[in-house]
This record gives C-alpha cells, sequence and structure tokens, in this order.
C-alpha cells in the first residue's frame, strides 16, 4: 500500500467539532476494490455507522475529471452524481 496524501488543514470548526467529540472526524479513505492509494478526508458523521465527505473523484466539484474520455465534457461526476458528496463506512 501507498502512504496516504498530505492532509489538508482543518477548518476551525471542524477543529473545535473534533475536539469536543463532535460530529467531524479525520481518517484515511481507501477507494475502490483494488484501490491501496490512502486519501486523507474529513469525515462529518452521521447516524447508523456512515459518514459523508466531499467526492474522491473530482474533490467536491460534481464535475467528472476525466471528461472527454468516459462522458461527453461537462458531465456530472459519475461517483456523486454532481452533488459533490459521498458516503463512507466509518
Amino acid at each position: 500500500m501507498t502512504p496516504p496524501q498530505t492532509p489538508k488543514p482543518l477548518t476551525e470548526k471542524e477543529i473545535e467539532e473534533t475536539r469536543t467529540g463532535g460530529t467531524y472526524q479525520s481518517m484515511v479513505v481507501y477507494y475502490g476494490a483494488r484501490d491501496t492509494t490512502g486519501k486523507f478526508k474529513v469525515i462529518k458523521r452521521l447516524e447508523s455507522g456512515a459518514g459523508e465527505t466531499s467526492c474522491i473523484e473530482c474533490d467536491g466539484s460534481g464535475k467528472w475529471p476525466y471528461a472527454p474520455y468516459a462522458v461527453p465534457p461537462d458531465s456530472d461526476c459519475i461517483d456523486c452524481k454532481g452533488t459533490g458528496k459521498v458516503l463512507v463506512s466509518i
């Protein structure tokens, strides 16, 4: 496995929420069935063991970054359906 990317700094709100046992936590996400590259993400904890984070493929923009190879240019992201958010298991 390759080491995860360097983490981005947390916002002040995320730092405070993490300190007080709030809804944010940081974790390394391994994406895909065969992907061994970890990405450092800030996760918003939801109920039932799920978390929400920005899309790993489009980095939250909602636009598919690999167009025009798989889809027409300016298409919505395939993974997050253009929302910029995905759910992860925590």
